[in-house]
């Protein structure tokens, strides 16, 4: 039985790399890296739209999960997040979209997918613009708000927005630490879900299953 095609963005940053190192031996993995090379994967620049749809294409993922990003590019976040949305759409993939929690003001902390948004910087602006976008062009896809990355592996975890700016900001913590990078490699069981996946309230100290099933 031939194992299921998994590709992955930003394959040589800090998720990107633990994401392939979990998936593959569940999963046929593909990476895509910009500038960094990276085993089991193919260079790639997200803001060309044509590149974008031939990788995609040429691979036929079932699931795509999108961690590229550029926080000093707005059109690496927006852009390049649409043009592998409306591949996925394309080719029948449900892609997984990594967005943050910069797309809130930090007001209220414990946030739900359902409470507004409302970015204070040009990072939460882009990365709220890529979340629309990619909600637009592919509506089965999954949206991960994340405050802080960690892999259950590594000594450090790694901010994925502006969350100790946040902080300082609004005068509470941000943080939170999340396994997603573990969740990838043990699917759940559960139905498919869609729309935007809620980060681990304080009381819940499992896995946020953000991927189940892909």
């Amino acid at each position: 039985m031939s194992r299921p095609r998994l590709l992955v963005t930003g394959a040589s940053g800090f998720l990107g790399a633990a994401v392939m190192r979990l998936a593959r031996d569940a999963y046929k993995t593909l990476g895509t890296y910009h500038a960094r090379p990276c085993p089991a994967a193919v260079a790639l620049d997200l803001t060309d739209a044509r590149a974008v749809q031939r990788v995609i294409a040429d691979f036929q993922p079932q699931a795509i999960i999108h961690t590229a990003y550029d926080k000093t590019r707005a059109d690496v976040i927006a852009d390049g997040s649409t043009h592998v949305a409306a591949a996925a759409a394309r080719c029948g993939a449900r892609p997984v979209h990594l967005s943050t929690d910069p797309v809130f003001d930090g007001k209220k902390g414990a946030y739900t997918e359902d409470d507004p948004t409302g970015p204070l910087m040009p990072y939460g602006v882009a990365k709220l613009a890529a979340e629309q976008a990619v909600s637009a062009a592919c509506p089965p896809a999954v949206l991960v708000r994340t405050s802080l990355i960690w892999t259950g592996r590594q000594r450090c975890a790694e901010p994925t927005g502006a969350g100790r700016r946040n902080k300082r900001a609004t005068g509470g913590p941000v943080h939170r630490r999340v396994a997603l990078a573990d969740s990838i490699g043990r699917p759940g069981r559960g139905g498919a879900r869609t729309g935007r996946a809620r980060r681990a309230r304080p009381a819940a100290r499992g896995r946020l299953r953000a991927t189940q099933p892909l």
